[in-house]
């Protein structure tokens, strides 16, 4: 298995079928924009994808934003094939998402996680993130 951070030169119909494939698992109600679309026009992304060959068994992506209390990253989008998953390549993925933000020299890696994952919950705190006493708030537009 490899993990690898796509670029837009690596997107063929092919990726972009098995990553919606992904997105719908995370969350059916989920509208995923193209990906293409959203690699092409950003400079801070990252999207990481567990690959076997051909197939992609993971992805996991990182958002890069600075503000004045500092540069920081947002995990987002951390998903494993259902025939894929308790191997350890959400761990895999999560892990290389530290190694990059500390090669990136950010200050602080976020993430959010819906109270009902206590799986996710497992593997960040395993990997070292620990909650934040605070309240997330959204707002759809």
């Amino acid at each position: 298995m490899e993990i690898k951070v796509l670029q837009e030169k690596d997107i063929t119909p092919e990726i972009e079928q098995q990553i919606s494939l992904l997105m719908d698992q995370l969350n059916p109600l989920l509208r995923p924009q193209q990906l293409v679309d959203v690699i092409s026009e950003s400079t801070s992304l990252y999207v990481l994808c567990a690959l076997e060959g051909k197939e992609i068994m993971g992805i996991a992506s990182l958002a890069l934003y600075s503000v004045l209390s500092g540069r920081k990253g947002w995990v987002e989008d951390v998903v494993v094939d259902q025939k894929h998953r308790r191997k350890g390549i959400a761990k895999l993925l999560t892990e290389e998402l530290i190694r990059l933000s500390k090669e990136l020299e950010l200050d602080q890696l976020l993430l959010y996680t819906g109270t009902h994952r206590k799986e996710a919950h497992r593997l960040y705190e395993s990997c070292g993130f620990s909650l934040k006493n605070s309240h997330l708030y959204h707002m759809a537009l």
